[in-house]
C-alpha cells in the first residue's frame, strides 16, 4: 500500500511546489488593499520560507538518489526519481533547439540519426555510472524499494560503460580524458579486470575518468572524505568493490573474494601496508580527511608518565569507568595489529583481585570506550565485537609504541642522526611510567612490556650520554641518564654511568662568582676517567 501511494504523494508535492509561489505572489499583491496587510504578508513570507525548505529537501533527495542511496519518504523518492529521469531528455532537447556557437565541436553524426550526441552522452554519463552503482548495491541490499530500483536501473547504459572501459587501457591506474562519443557497435568485454573509477571532471566537450585496478594507486583530491569517495566511486566490472580500513579487514577480504570478480580498495596509502598485499589490492594516493576537511588527530594513550591518560578523545571518558577505559585502550593500542578476545580482556585487563570481569562489564566498558574514541574516515576506531568475540581497533596510538619505533630507527643510524632520534625517544618520558597506578596494569609487566621498555630505555640513555660526552655536551649526557633511570630506576649500569657525568666546579669562597652563569662543559667540570671508560664499554657491548 505504501508503494502504491508514492505516485500520488509525488504528484501532490509537485503541485505544492508549483502552486505555492503563485498563491504567495497573488496574496502579496492583494495585501496592499486589505486592512490586515502586515499579517497577510507575514503569512506569505512564512509560506515562502516553507517553499524554500521544500526545494532544499528535494535537492538533497536528488543528490542522495544519484549516490545510490534510499531517500526516506515515498513521495520524495518518486518526485526526485522522476526529475532524474527527465534530466537527460531536457538536456537533449535543449541541445537540439539551441544554436551551436561558432567554432563549437559537435559530435552528432547527421548521417546516422541514431548516434548519441556529445552533450546528451556527457549528461547521461554520471547517471549511467550512478545506476551501475545501484545495480552493484543489489548484491548487498536485496530489500531496497523495488519501484525506485527499477526506475534507476533503466538509466544504466551498457554502451557508456563499454566506451569508458575501452578507453582506460591496461594500466593499473591512471586518468583518462574522453572527448568522443561512444560507438553503437561497441560491446562490453566479457573478461574485465576489476576496475573502480570516478568522474574527475566533466565539461561541455570532455569527460575525465580516474581509475584504479589491483596493484594500483587511486589519485584522489586532497579534501576527499570517506563519504565523498563512496558517493563518487563505482565498479566498472561485473563484480564487487570492497572497501577495507584495517589490515585485518584487508586480509579477510582478499581471502574470501575472487580476484577476477572483486576489487579490494584499502583506504590507506601504499607505503602503510606490506608490499605484497599492496600488489593484491588498490590503495589511495593520500589519506582521507574528515567531513570537516581537516585531518583529525588520532587518540593517543600516554603511558610514559606516572598517571596514564588518553589524548585527542572525541568525548570525555566516563568518570565512573575511567581507570578501566584507560587500561582497555592501553591494551588495545599495544596490540594494534591483532584481534583480542573478550575472554582475555575480562581475565587479564579488566579483572580485579583475581576475579574476572563479567561479560556485562566488558560490554559496558567497550561501549563507553567506543564513544570516547569516536570515529574517523574508516568508521568507529573501536570496532564492533565480531561474531567470534574478538575486539580490534584502528587509529589508536601510544607513546610506548612511538618510543620503540624511534629506538628501531636509531639503531640503524649513526652520528647526529642517531643522537636526534635517541633524544626524541627519551623526550617522550615525562616521569616514571605508571608510578601512580595503584590498581591494574599487571599485564604490562606479565607480558614483558615493562622489561622491553627498561631494556630500550637503558640502551638509549647510555648511547645518548656517550654521544653527548664525545661532543662535550655534559648537560645532555646528564639528562639522558636521568631519563633512562625513569624507565629503569634499579639499573646498576645507569647508576654507575650517572657518576661518570662531569660535575659542576665548586663555587669560590668569595661567593657564587660568574661560574654559575656559564654553560657547563667538559672543560669546566670535574671528570671521572675510570667511569667514562666503563660507560663507553657498556655502550659498545
Amino acid at each position: 500500500m505504501k508503494h502504491r501511494s508514492a505516485p500520488a504523494q509525488g504528484v501532490a508535492l509537485a503541485l505544492y511546489a508549483f502552486a505555492l509561489p503563485l498563491v504567495a505572489f497573488w496574496q502579496w499583491e492583494r495585501s496592499a488593499s486589505t486592512a490586515h496587510s502586515y499579517w497577510v504578508r507575514a503569512i506569505v513570507i512564512a509560506l515562502s520560507i516553507l517553499w524554500l525548505i521544500f526545494l532544499w529537501q528535494l535537492r538533497s533527495a536528488v543528490k542522495t538518489i544519484r549516490a545510490g542511496l534510499i531517500v526516506p519518504g515515498s513521495g520524495y523518492q518518486w518526485l526526485a526519481t522522476t526529475l532524474l529521469a527527465l534530466l537527460p531528455l531536457l538536456g537533449s532537447q535543449l541541445h537540439r533547439h539551441s544554436p551551436a556557437p561558432h567554432g563549437a565541436i559537435s559530435w552528432q553524426d547527421q548521417s546516422k540519426p541514431g548516434t548519441l550526441a556529445g552533450t546528451s552522452w556527457l549528461a547521461s554519463a554520471p547517471l549511467a555510472l550512478a545506476a551501475k552503482r545501484v545495480a552493484d548495491g543489489l548484491r548487498d541490499q536485496p530489500s531496497v524499494n523495488p519501484d525506485l530500483m527499477i526506475t534507476q536501473l533503466r538509466q544504466r547504459d551498457p554502451l557508456i560503460e563499454a566506451h569508458i572501459l575501452a578507453n582506460l587501457g591496461k594500466g593499473a591506474q591512471g586518468v583518462v580524458t574522453l572527448n568522443s562519443p561512444p560507438s553503437e557497435s561497441l560491446k562490453s568485454p566479457k573478461d574485465t579486470t576489476p576496475t573502480a573509477a570516478y568522474i574527475a571532471s566533466l565539461t561541455s566537450t570532455s569527460l575525465t575518468i580516474a581509475f584504479v585496478r589491483p596493484g594500483g594507486v587511486l589519485d584522489i583530491p586532497a579534501d576527499w572524505s570517506l563519504a565523498k569517495l563512496e558517493s563518487a566511486l563505482v565498479a566498472l566490472h561485473d563484480g564487487r568493490l570492497v572497501l577495507t580500513g584495517s589490515e585485518h579487514q584487508l586480509l579477510r577480504a582478499l581471502a574470501l573474494s575472487s580476484r577476477s570478480k572483486t576489487l579490494v580498495l584499502h583506504l590507506t596509502t601504499r607505503d602503510q601496508i606490506d608490499p605484497e598485499l599492496a600488489n593484491l589490492c588498490a590503495t589511495l594516493s593520500r589519506p582521507l580527511t574528515t567531513s570537516r576537511g581537516e585531518l583529525q588527530p588520532m587518540p593517543r594513550v600516554r603511558l610514559l608518565q606516572a598517571s596514564p591518560d588518553i589524548e585527542n578523545l572525541a568525548q570525555p571518558l566516563d568518570p565512573s569507568l575511567r581507570r578501566r577505559l584507560i587500561e582497555m585502550a592501553s591494551y588495545l593500542a599495544l596490540h594494534q595489529n591483532e584481534p583480542v578476545t573478550g575472554e582475555r580482556l575480562r581475565s587479564r585487563v579488566l579483572a580485579h583481585a583475581g576475579v574476572d570481569a563479567s561479560p556485562r562489564v566488558l560490554a559496558n566498558v567497550a561501549s563507553a570506550l567506543r564513544r570516547s574514541l569516536g570515529a574517523d574516515a574508516l568508521g568507529t576506531r573501536l570496532h564492533s565485537v565480531s561474531a567470534a568475540g574478538l575486539y580490534q581497533s584502528h587509529g589508536l596510538t601510544s607513546d610506548v609504541q612511538e618510543f620503540h619505533n624511534l629506538m628501531a630507527v636509531s639503531r640503524s643510524c649513526v652520528g647526529e642522526e642517531q643522537q636526534h632520534h635517541l633524544r626524541e625517544a627519551l623526550e617522550l618520558v615525562r616521569s616514571e611510567p605508571l608510578a601512580s597506578s595503584l590498581r591494574g596494569f599487571e599485564w604490562f609487566i606479565a607480558e614483558g612490556h615493562q622489561a622491553k621498555l627498561s631494556r630500550d630505555g637503558e640502551w638509549a640513555a647510555l648511547a645518548l650520554a656517550d654521544s653527548a660526552l664525545r661532543t662535550n655536551d655534559v648537560e645532555l649526557a646528564f639528562w639522558a641518564i636521568r631519563q633512562g633511570l625513569l624507565l629503569d630506576p634499579y639499573s646498576d649500569d645507569l647508576a654507575e654511568a650517572l657518576t661518570a657525568i662531569p660535575r659542576l666546579r665548586e663555587f669560590r669562597s668569595n661567593g657564587t662568582s660568574a661560574s654559575q652563569h656559564q654553560s657547563v662543559g667538559a672543560s669546566g667540570a670535574i671528570a671521572v676517567r675510570w667511569a667514562l671508560t666503563s660507560l663507553t664499554q657498556q655502550v659498545r657491548q
